[in-house]
């Protein structure tokens, strides 16, 4: 069995499943692993023995959602995100990391900070999910605009995050309920 059959097989079971090979798995280069895995980690996290803990998790995630706005996979299985849904659900979960505050400080200055580097190494594509997939709904709470702070003082992120901002101040834009729920149900969240 490969990985891949291996996670989607321990989705369908109750059994402990070891953090070392969670951490092992979380080394794959293949994006369908890693879509398996983000399911697996979300509906069995409980399962994870010892437990995953903070760090490994949020960088596990992190590294997913840039890899699906980078990659764009496309597939018919409901844990693999396009870019734009990898976005959206990446404005969530830092919405979700900028409530855990203080503790989740270094996750968010370490989200903001590798969003900067995808963005400035990207395609008019991948930035502009950045834009307006991740940053905007941020943007949408005005507490939250400092996370991005750092992007208005350099020259290359500068024009980002003013886009950002103007298109967030017009559509005051918020995610809705119904859809992060529609998200959570299939596992996308």
């Amino acid at each position: 069995m490969d990985t891949y059959e291996e996670i989607l097989a321990l989705l369908k079971t109750e059994q402990e499943i070891s953090r070392s090979q969670v951490i092992e798995w979380m080394k794959s280069g293949d994006i369908e692993v890693l879509g398996a895995l983000y399911k697996l980690t979300y509906k069995a996290y409980s399962r994870i023995k010892p437990e995953l803990g903070m760090e490994a998790s949020c960088a596990f995630i992190l590294n997913y959602f840039t890899r699906c706005i980078v990659e764009n996979p496309h597939s018919i299985y409901d844990y693999m995100y396009s870019r734009y849904e990898a976005g959206t659900i990446m404005s969530a979960w830092i919405k979700h990391l900028w409530n855990k505050r203080p503790q989740t400080q270094k996750v968010l200055d370490k989200v903001t900070n590798t969003l900067a580097e995808v963005y400035l190494l990207g395609d008019k594509e991948v930035q502009g999910c950045i834009m307006h997939a991740v940053m905007e709904p941020v943007f949408a709470d005005k507490d939250m605009i400092i996370l991005f702070k750092g992007w208005k003082k350099k020259l290359h992120l500068r024009d980002a995050y003013d886009t950002a901002l103007d298109c967030a101040k017009r559509s005051s834009q918020e995610i809705p309920d119904s859809v992060l729920q529609d998200m959570l149900g299939k596992g996308k969240l």
